[in-house]
């Protein structure tokens, strides 16, 4: 598989009825194409799952910034003009927040000014009012410059695994791995067969050594458990779009640049020419980066 597919070879085939040993490469060759073609659609470079992001944007004089990566997850570190901006304790208080109103693109800027303007509004001749923040100060903005503004950040579609049934091992440490622990991002809760919820375990967090890999006490050793977490992956629906669009692919092939064959005996077949089946331009378009940097 390429780091950009979107489905895998395995899922086309079965879409298409038929045996994972037939055209492997050639399926494979389809789906990486195929990923690039949507990502392209989509104006995104990755939607596999999570990733941290390092970028600089141009200031804007606005107290919101849009970045290309979406949705945001956490944000490591914000900077503006080499100025690091902390987070906003509760939404109120200046600082960054992460906007989770619509498509979870957008950081904003918030402070408990009145609504006079100052030196942080980004604006050049704007007198300043004398006020000193909180008392009187706008919030921070985005102050206009060419890529002043620094920030790391992590971004991408969470999934999650329900029950997902594992054997601690019989000896120390006493761990089991998660299927998805290379994307694994947030334990939802680890019980027994019967559902009773377990304590004093330990998971590795994201983007570590140790991710997605869980510690339990001495006293679970050879014991059955149920994993329940969150982990970074391919918006199902879109991962069904592109199993679609290659399973097309595949059987399109046959009849290149034709729109109808005759059946002797029984008439004509015709052949669609849309590039994209309706219902998968749908769901693409919910996908679709549509503002710019």
């Amino acid at each position: 598989m390429a780091f950009i597919d979107l489905t895998t070879a395995a899922a086309v085939s079965a879409w298409l009825n038929q045996a994972s040993t037939i055209d492997t490469a050639l399926i494979q060759s389809i789906v990486t194409g195929y990923s690039q073609y949507i990502l392209t659609l989509l104006d995104r470079t990755y939607m596999g799952g999570i990733m941290q992001y390092n970028e600089k944007y141009d200031g804007n004089g606005s107290t919101d910034l849009m970045v290309k990566n979406y949705p945001v997850l956490a944000i490591n570190s914000l900077a503006i003009n080499g100025i690091a901006i902390p987070p906003s304790p509760d939404g109120i208080q200046a600082g960054w927040v992460i906007d989770q109103g619509g498509s979870g693109a957008g950081i904003a800027l918030v402070g408990g000014g009145t609504g006079y303007r100052s030196l942080y509004d980004g604006y050049e001749g704007i007198e300043m009012n004398g006020n000193a923040p909180p008392l009187g100060a706008a919030p921070y903005r985005f102050f206009y410059g060419r890529q002043n503004v620094a920030i790391s950040y992590i971004a991408g579609s969470i999934l999650t695994a329900g029950m997902e049934e594992q054997k601690v091992s019989s000896s120390s440490p006493y761990t089991v791995t998660a299927a998805n622990a290379a994307s694994f991002w947030e334990d939802l809760g680890a019980t027994d067969t019967n559902g009773a919820p377990l304590s004093g375990y330990t998971v590795g967090a994201p983007f570590t050594a140790t991710a997605g890999v869980y510690t339990f006490p001495a006293s679970m050793a050879g014991q059955n458990v149920l994993l329940n977490y969150k982990y970074g992956g391919v918006p199902q629906d879109l991962a069904q779009v592109a199993t679609v669009l290659c399973a097309t692919a595949y059987r399109r092939r046959k009849w290149i640049d034709q729109t109808a064959q005759i059946q002797p005996g029984v008439g004509n077949t015709t052949f669609s020419k849309e590039p994209i089946p309706p219902e998968c331009r749908l769901i693409i378009n919910h996908y679709a980066r549509t503002f710019l940097d």
